[in-house]
């Protein structure tokens, strides 16, 4: 009897025994594995609807609270909201909050950054299991021996900074570049609406002109009546009343093409922009020369514009390319330990696997580098002689406009001035047409004062544009790290 508990005992602890190890062979790889899969990050799909995506465009909304909170953190006063009136720094703000362009450059933005990340990274062991079979094994045993082997790579310090100053250096650019992105559209926001300014402005004059071509028209009717003036002259001015009203009605056209110009450079439909109270204000009294000196705007130019910051930030990163293959030519080293089971004998072994330069060194690649670096460079030299060719041309273009600006200026003085002298003098019929002549010198004049003062800003933006940078005392573009930053879209519900 006890034998035969004795043998039970020992059945019941080898069945125990092997329970045990068929649970830490097959659970304990399982809980292995959820392990590692407890780091991987999952795929969140995120459609593109066109139909969502051109419904939301068409209903963006000046009025959102996102919108106001973006403004106010970007120095905006937003008291009273909605905005009573907005300038050029209120619109330009105004464009690139959740614009669709310039979501494009922040997602390249985001990529360089995620770039730093990933070139920080160490890389991953391998692991490698086995079993072999054994044809000649001892009677009584398994033919199979198992084992695992661990790869280890090793990476010198030399080739994981060079791979992390590149990566820095390109994320360094793509900042600037984002800030580039934010340039181009208050760019194009300040082109449109120096545009729809000028326009607005002549449709008001050729308004005016049209009225006293009306008013002058009446008072040779009576004179032509009488018969002292002919039927041509009586013609000639029916001919003028009508190229008046003709140019009124070009002109409301020209209104409603940069209206529509504008709203398209906001990222907003034209409804929306017809209920904005605009304030052209700051964009009608350019600086002066005085202002912009020639020097000190060659020189921001030339040290301070983006893309000669980005430029920088590319040869940076082609010294750090060079680096990395230079880096890469020397043998690359893995360690390998392992472990091996073999019917209860346990074997421990450590290896060591390197790349061998026997064919090459590395040269093809580093002789890229080299070259990749060598033609940075020379693009560095085009751009800074392309910049100084840019802002030398727009300050003599500005200059030139705005001397211009000033004699036209001058012109309608002296015009207002002679009309006051007619108007003093005016008695009968004659002098009150004489009165409308003047005045509609005086229009005329005002008119080409218009023309020269839209060129003047035309050209401040074009040397603007040289520079990258505001030059008429507005506001500066916001910070590029705050517009990396990944915007809120708008909130129908916070509208008030």
């Amino acid at each position: 009897m006890t034998s035969m508990r004795a043998a039970a005992g020992d059945q019941f602890r080898r069945t125990k025994a092997s329970f045990c190890a068929q649970f830490r062979r097959g659970w304990g790889g399982v809980l292995l594995f959820a392990l590692l899969l407890g780091g991987c990050a999952s795929y969140q799909p995120q459609p593109l609807i066109p139909a969502q995506d051109a419904a939301a465009l068409q209903a963006r909304d000046v009025n959102a609270a996102g919108l106001r909170a973006f403004l106010a953190a970007h120095g905006q006063t937003v008291t009273p909201w909605p905005l009573p009136s907005w300038d050029l720094s209120s619109l330009t703000l105004l464009a690139l909050y959740d614009n669709p362009q310039f979501k494009v450059a922040r997602a390249q933005w985001q990529r360089a950054r995620a770039g730093m990340e990933t070139a920080a990274q160490l890389p991953n062991p391998s692991l490698h299991l086995f079993e072999q079979h054994h044809s000649l094994a001892p009677a009584g045993l398994s033919p199979w021996s198992y084992g695992l082997a661990l790869g280890i790579p090793w990476q010198s310090t030399e080739l994981r900074q060079a791979r992390v100053a590149q990566a820095d250096a390109l994320a360094d650019a793509a900042d600037l570049n984002l800030a580039a992105a934010a340039w181009q559209i208050r760019s194009a926001v300040r082109v449109r609406f120096v545009g729809l300014d000028a326009a607005l402005q002549r449709v008001d004059l050729l308004k005016l002109e049209l009225a006293l071509r009306k008013r002058a028209l009446k008072l040779l009717q009576q004179q032509y009546v009488l018969g002292a003036i002919t039927a041509s002259t009586w013609s000639m001015a029916r001919i003028r009343e009508q190229q008046a009203r003709a140019g009124v009605l070009n002109a409301q056209g020209q209104v409603a093409d940069q209206r529509a110009a504008l709203a398209g450079a906001l990222g907003l439909p034209l409804d929306a922009l017809a209920h904005l109270r605009l304030d052209f204000s700051g964009i009608q009294d350019p600086p002066t020369r005085k202002r912009l000196p020639s020097p000190a705007v060659q020189r921001a130019a030339l040290l301070d514009r983006l893309d000669i910051r980005a430029a920088l930030d590319q040869y940076s990163a082609a010294e750090a390319g060079l680096r990395l293959e230079i880096a890469r030519q020397y043998p690359q080293f893995q360690l390998g330990p392992g472990y091996e089971w073999d019917q209860g004998d346990q074997r421990w072994t450590l290896g060591l696997s390197l790349s061998l330069p026997v064919f090459n060194h590395n040269r093809g690649q580093i002789a890229e580098a080299n070259a990749r670096r060598a033609e940075v460079a020379a693009r560095f030299q085009v751009l800074q002689l392309h910049v100084l060719t840019q802002v030398e041309r727009g300050l003599a273009a500005y200059q030139s406009s705005v001397s211009i600006w000033n004699a036209t200026n001058n012109i309608v003085a002296e015009q207002q001035h002679a009309q006051q002298i007619s108007a003093q003098f005016a008695a009968g019929e004659a002098d009150r047409l004489a009165t409308v002549r003047a005045q509609l010198q005086t229009v005329v004049a005002k008119l080409h004062r218009l023309t020269a003062q839209a060129e003047s800003e035309r050209a401040l933006g074009r040397l603007e544009d040289a520079v990258q940078q505001p030059l008429d005392g507005s506001a500066p573009l916001p910070p590029v790290a705050t517009l990396g930053l990944r915007q809120a879209p708008h909130d129908k519900q916070g509208s008030r």
